[in-house]
């Protein structure tokens, strides 16, 4: 392979990579096996990426007699996307350019995890991911009134969480839907999840 196809090949890789990290926020939307199998490409890449930059670097090596830029610009590329990655700015991920979130809760079951985040724009977004990462996506706006969170959805009201929940220092309880006044039972706690499961 001449050192062109090498620079246009580490490019094609590297800024795949970066796009399928900066699109996760967009990603994770998608329902069913869409998380997992995007996740798994991304650790390919991450791994492609990693092998290459030591084998462009071997090359680089050998040939430090009579070095150049083309020999060596897929090297510089490899190591900036792989030096990105670990550093992490926020400005990687989609979410960064989203409205704050104001409130933020989990749920972290035996083999499940739930994530519900209510936006300061009004948005509000829950994410499920169950057994082997199938993921499924919800999203609405919500309101509060008191101690009361009121969620409209966009498609299905997922009974999980249900259209109405009562806002503790502690917790996110779901109301019952037929007497709002009765409480259903605790499932989200405030705050990030704590990787209990």
């Amino acid at each position: 392979m001449n050192h062109k196809k090498r620079i246009r090949s580490s490019l094609f890789i590297c800024i795949l990579l970066l796009v399928l990290i900066f699109n996760t926020y967009y990603l994770q939307q998608i329902h069913e096996l869409a998380s997992p199998i995007l996740l798994l490409t991304g650790l390919i890449l991450l791994v492609l990426i990693l092998i290459k930059f030591i084998s462009t670097s071997i090359t680089a090596f050998r040939n430090r007699k009579a070095l150049d830029r083309d020999l060596m610009l897929p090297s510089i590329i490899y190591f900036f996307t792989l030096s990105l990655v670990a550093v992490n700015p926020v400005f990687l991920n989609a979410e960064f350019f989203q409205s704050k979130v104001k409130y933020r809760g989990c749920y972290e079951g035996t083999m499940n995890t739930g994530i519900i985040l209510f936006r300061e724009s009004g948005k509000f977004e829950y994410r499920h991911t169950g057994f082997f990462g199938i993921t499924s996506f919800y999203n609405g706006t919500w309101a509060q009134s008191g101690d009361t969170l009121t969620i409209d959805y966009r498609s299905e009201v997922p009974e999980f969480v249900g259209e109405k929940m009562l806002l503790t220092e502690d917790w996110f309880v779901k109301m019952a839907p037929d007497n709002p006044s009765d409480i259903d039972r605790l499932f989200f706690y405030r705050g990030f999840c704590r990787g209990a499961n």
